[in-house]
């Protein structure tokens, strides 16, 4: 799904994030009701990070929040304009079940595709990770500026 911001570029939409979202709003308006379920029925669900993106100094700027994730444990990609980042969040200690109360936070693979300027070569995509906050920039395209040809004449 492709989303368009007034004067922002078309960004691709994960659907995983809005199914996600849509699980949010539910749990709102359902208060309480799904913890008293089963832990187990939940495991399985996917997370994906939360990004950002916003134009800096001729780059367009994404970060993703990837709290308890190390950067050995993430893959970013560019294939046809699209930029994947993908990776694990590993639970570092099994609490047993019973002791469980209840868990908010999602662990497991994640995945998430983001639409960047067309034409941009990978070794152009700089990134960095800080206190786990993945950046990756990406230079913007510089626009085309009509240069005029003179004509020859004889």
């Amino acid at each position: 799904m492709i989303t368009a911001i007034p004067g922002r570029a078309l960004a691709r939409v994960d659907l995983f994030h809005e199914v996600d979202q849509m699980r949010r709003r539910m749990d709102e308006i359902f208060g309480s009701f799904p913890s008293r379920l089963p832990s187990h029925l939940f495991e399985a669900e996917a997370w994906a990070p939360k990004i950002e993106m916003f134009q800096e100094k001729g780059d367009l700027v994404m970060r993703a929040d990837l709290p308890g994730v190390e950067a050995k444990d993430v893959k970013i990609t560019l294939v046809d304009d699209v930029l994947t980042i993908e990776g694990e969040r590993k639970l570092e200690k099994e609490v047993k079940e019973e002791n469980l109360w209840f868990r908010e936070a999602r662990y497991g693979e994640f995945l998430r595709r983001v639409a960047v300027p067309k034409g941009t070569p990978p070794e152009a995509v700089k990134t960095s990770f800080k206190s786990g906050v993945l950046e990756v920039r990406v230079p913007m395209p510089v626009e085309a500026k009509p240069k005029e040809i003179p004509i020859k004449i004889g």
